[in-house]
């Protein structure tokens, strides 16, 4: 009784530990598939929700030239509009490890935000 026991118990350490090596490499390798080393060609320009007094509309837009990695939005985000080479995956968590994928806006398309919307990923 006492050999089960023991095999048993190694079985049991030798698959935690098989599951605690395996965790960060799952984690390292999403982290990976959510970010590109070099900035996209192009830009993505932002546009924000105006207030009254807001007349022109340079005003109302942000310009980011050669994004790369994770973009915070700001709060009256409204509409994202992608003239890169690369695609640009919205995000509900604020340049977050594991961002949570809400949409997708493909080279030369422009695209509705959500409200929910927090940062934007170029990849």
């Amino acid at each position: 009784m006492r050999r089960i026991a023991t095999i048993l118990g190694t079985l049991t350490a030798t698959a935690a530990i098989s599951l605690a090596t395996a965790v960060p490499a799952t984690a390292y390798d999403s982290e990976r598939e959510t970010s590109h080393p070099r900035p996209a060609r192009g830009k993505i320009e932002v546009e924000l929700k105006r207030d009254r007094d807001e007349m022109r509309k340079s005003e109302v837009e942000i310009e980011y030239k050669k994004p790369v990695g994770c973009i915070l939005l700001p709060e009256k985000a409204k509409k994202v509009e992608n003239e890169t080479n690369r695609r640009v995956l919205v995000s509900s968590k604020p340049c977050a490890y594991r961002p949570h994928i809400i949409d997708v806006v493909r080279p030369g398309e422009e695209e509705k935000l959500s409200r929910h919307a927090k940062s934007l990923i170029v990849w």
